[in-house]
């Protein structure tokens, strides 16, 4: 299965630690606290996320796209996308993944409601009700990928999985937002 990752080093190269300091949200203390309290659950730091999406490149020129053609034996953790970014709390309370909610906007769309943004509402509440546990921490981590926005972790260095592109961002790329 293939996934990607974007970081500002080039995981050919870059031989550890990892470090959350330095990180993608170093400038973010509750982030920073959240992935602590997540890498303690899974009991590992040296971790790489990866994503099934294609990352958004805007303002992110010298960095590095990773496709990885990853190996289960080095998958850490599941991360399920939802509860996570409702842990970190950077992209509101009705945040839905992009894939998912295009998802709630085609069902809506279809169903015949008079009303789309009064259907849609009520769409993303029964699946954010449907979706999200009270204790967010007991269902971040999952046993297997279920839904697009769900993330792995992968041991760093890698011992199975294998990078199978390397793409460093350039300013073409950083301006449309995408490779």
């Amino acid at each position: 299965m293939r996934y990607v990752t974007l970081q500002d080093y080039n995981l050919q190269t870059f031989t550890g630690p990892i470090r959350l300091e330095l990180g993608t949200y170093r400038d973010y203390p509750d982030v920073l606290q959240a992935q602590r309290k997540l890498y303690e659950i899974i009991q590992e730091d040296q971790v790489v996320w990866c994503t099934q999406s294609e990352p958004v490149l805007v303002g992110c020129i010298g960095h590095f796209i990773h496709d990885i053609d990853v190996d289960s034996r080095d998958i850490v953790a599941v991360v399920d996308g939802l509860i996570w970014c409702h842990i970190i709390k950077i992209y509101g309370p009705r945040f839905i993944p992009r894939e998912e909610h295009m998802e709630l906007r085609f069902q809506v769309s279809t169903s015949g409601a008079n009303d789309y943004d009064v259907a849609l509402q009520r769409a993303e509440d029964e699946y954010l009700a449907a979706n999200l546990p009270t204790d967010l921490w007991s269902g971040v981590i999952k046993p297997e990928v279920t839904k697009k926005s769900d993330q792995l972790l992968l041991k760093f260095p890698f011992t199975y999985s294998i990078i199978a592109n390397v793409d460093e961002v350039t300013e073409v790329m950083a301006d449309r937002g995408h490779r």
